[in-house]
């Protein structure tokens, strides 16, 4: 007779991780790129579907007791299915989970040099929870060996689940990662271990947590508020577990290991093994021993599942496209991060007939998202036909070779980007909200374009680009500087009130009509 195996349950979050590799993130108004071309790979993720991926590992498939399963919220976009088949391709079982109408959830994960994180979730159908659990889920939750929730899907939900699993006694497993909420009251008895890692527990305690005898203390507290067992996860200090009785506190220590690739699944992953081990049976120090060494294993590994413009002058190289990873904050200003792919795939030489189109052209714009080596070749072939030339400096961090720089009729850098300049030509900087100035070289009066005021601003993504190209059309229309300052003005202005780089571009229409309504 074939014995039915109990499941270890993971209710959650699924997302589609975008891993970006950077040296650091931009400041605010800054246009960065990544430090390598081939980043912005995709993998599975989630807390959930990590979790649940990190059980399903870890059980293995010939398991005598123990299954994996998730009840999440697939996308109906590609990623949907994409998500659906990884987890499943490690053995989790997915039969519990939604497929609403809406996009799947993203996460954007930016990793550092040392392999440390920092990462924007997008919680697209993870939010898209029906208003009671379906029947096979509450069933499926009753007879779980343990229960996973983490806080990256609706806090109703992980109370529902809390409450259901109360029911038979299921133990619960509460991941405090994710969206900033408090613990209700009434959940928090329900909850046979709550797991924050040292920042989540200052966040729930009020309290600084800065080593080992504070995180104690904060686990203490939170349990006067109600808690039961509290399990802190240190980071490179290891974990500590403060018992619901008061009695001994377990410290484990983590694991050394000589070459940290990424850490952004290791809280999942060592959450995942824990459950794991505690469904087996196994005392606290053993649970917090795999898990430990689930969670050093997985840090050496990235991921831990694995319009109107004619472009007949474009390459098609056989690699990725590029990505630009766009935050916009509430005032609509934004940060990038710039991931070059196929950008960085140009030929040794400019193509003939991009030559020819160069040299003919009325003006050529060129930005640092290509290879320096490239801009240097469009410039000197602009500059045997005299073509101007408009240089837009923001992209990659690096100076404008001294052998190009003559050949550029404007410079045109940002306030952040011009702190990095230390040479110049005509100098075009855009200031964002006070304007625009226009620094002549030959040393005659400096013009500032003040911006207009707009009452809706909604994404300053695409602004400066837009300013740049209204300006390069105005400046071949024959215009003096100021009215070209002028009518990029208008264009910025027009954009920022609208969503997207591209759909927010106005026409030419658009600008005169609002350089009149503003008494120009």
């Amino acid at each position: 007779m074939t014995q039915t195996r109990r499941h270890v349950l993971v209710i959650g979050s699924v997302n589609a991780d975008i891993v970006v590799e950077i040296n650091r993130l931009p400041v605010r108004g800054e246009t960065l790129a990544a430090n390598k071309s081939d980043t912005g790979k995709f993998f599975p993720g989630g807390k959930g579907s990590n979790q649940a991926a990190a059980a399903a590992r870890i059980i293995g498939v010939k398991h005598p007791t123990l299954c994996a399963k998730f009840a999440g919220q697939f996308g109906n976009d590609t990623h949907g299915g994409a998500l659906t088949e990884a987890l499943r391709g490690v053995g989790v079982g997915t039969e519990l989970s939604g497929h609403p109408n809406c996009p799947s959830g993203q996460a954007f994960v930016f990793v550092y040099p040392d392999g440390d994180n920092s990462i924007v979730i997008v919680g697209g159908a993870n939010a898209s929870w029906p208003d009671d659990l379906p029947p096979a889920l509450s069933d499926a939750i009753k007879s779980a060996a343990i229960v996973l929730l983490q806080c990256e899907i609706p806090p109703r939900i992980n109370a529902l689940v809390a409450k259901t699993a109360a029911e038979t006694g299921v133990p619960v497993m509460f991941d405090t990662g994710g969206e900033d909420t408090p613990i209700s009251a009434d959940v928090l008895p329900h909850l046979t271990y709550v797991c924050p890692n040292e920042t989540e527990l200052a966040r729930l305690t009020k309290r600084e947590v800065n080593n080992m005898d504070d995180a104690i203390s904060a686990a203490r507290f939170l349990q006067e508020q109600g808690a039961k067992n509290v399990l802190v996860t240190l980071g490179s200090d290891g974990s500590v577990f403060v018992p619901a009785d008061g009695s001994e506190v377990t410290h484990q220590r983590c694991f050394k290991v000589n070459n940290v690739v990424d850490t952004t699944g290791a809280g999942d992953c060592y959450r995942g093994a824990f459950a794991v081990a505690y469904a087996e049976g196994r005392e606290v120090q053993d649970c917090m021993a795999r898990a430990a060494a689930a969670g050093a294993l997985c840090v050496q590994r990235a991921a831990l599942q694995g319009a109107g413009v004619d472009t007949a002058l474009s390459g098609r190289p056989n690699c990725r496209s590029g990505q630009a990873y766009v935050f916009v904050f509430p005032d609509g200003d934004n940060s990038i991060v710039i991931v070059s792919g196929a950008n960085a795939a140009w030929p040794e030489a400019l193509p003939t007939e991009l030559t020819n189109a160069i040299q003919s052209a009325a003006i050529v714009l060129v930005q640092c998202e290509i290879p320096v080596r490239v801009n240097a070749l469009v410039a000197k072939a602009a500059a045997k036909t005299n073509v101007p030339v408009m240089y837009d400096n923001g992209g990659d961090d690096f100076p404008i070779p001294a052998d190009i720089l003559p050949l550029l009729t404007y410079v045109c850098p940002n306030e952040t980007e011009l702190a990095r300049l230390t040479k110049r030509e005509n100098v075009l900087v855009t200031l964002g909200s006070d304007g625009s100035v226009f620094v002549p070289s030959n040393g005659s009066e400096v013009i500032h374009q003040p911006s207009f005021k707009v009452n809706n601003v909604v994404d300053t993504t695409g602004a400066g680009d837009c300013y740049r190209g209204a300006f390069a059309v105005a400046y071949t229309e024959g215009r003096d500087v100021q009215d070209c300052m002028a009518r990029a003005a208008a264009a910025s202005a027009l954009c920022v009130q609208r969503n997207g780089a591209l759909p927010s571009l106005p026409s030419g229409t658009e600008v005169v009509e609002f350089l009149k309504a503003n008494g120009r």
